[in-house]
């Protein structure tokens, strides 16, 4: 008679958004090239300090600069001083059209229909033409 395993505790966001960068990055860094040409646009403050920190334990270029949106109640905090100097993380509450040559984007289950869209369409907006988008989506 088999047994289930015990039931364990979803993981917290910024650790499912880092684990799930992490395995893209893992897989298809050489394709991306994100090194020292690279403008990078990310949907939160917890993405741009997961690819920094990335990026930094892999020993790669740090990029151009990562950009951060967010609104205004959100700041720098959760990034390291060292970390935000070392790979020029910025944030701001709107970021230009037409500027990245990347852009990351992460939407959480439950999510309201308005901030999908509204994250979707500020990363693809942001990009150069033939810029890289990517975007994690965690359901439940």
């Amino acid at each position: 008679m088999a047994t289930e395993p015990p039931p364990h505790s979803p993981l917290p966001l910024p650790t499912i958004q880092s684990a799930l960068l992490n395995s893209v990055l893992s897989t298809h860094a050489s394709k991306l090239r994100l090194d020292y040409s690279a403008s990078i646009l990310v949907s939160n403050t917890s993405l741009a300090a997961s690819l920094a920190q990335w990026l930094a334990d892999e020993k790669r270029d740090m990029p151009h600069s990562i950009v951060a949106v967010s609104p205004s109640s959100q700041s720098e905090s959760g990034i390291p001083a060292d970390l935000a100097k070392a790979a020029s993380i910025s944030v701001v509450e709107s970021a230009p059209d037409d500027v990245f040559t990347h852009a990351f984007a992460h939407v959480e289950d439950g999510s309201d229909r308005d901030a999908v869209l509204w994250a979707l369409k500020r990363c693809f907006y942001g990009l150069i033409p033939k810029g890289i988008a990517i975007v994690s989506i965690v359901t439940k």
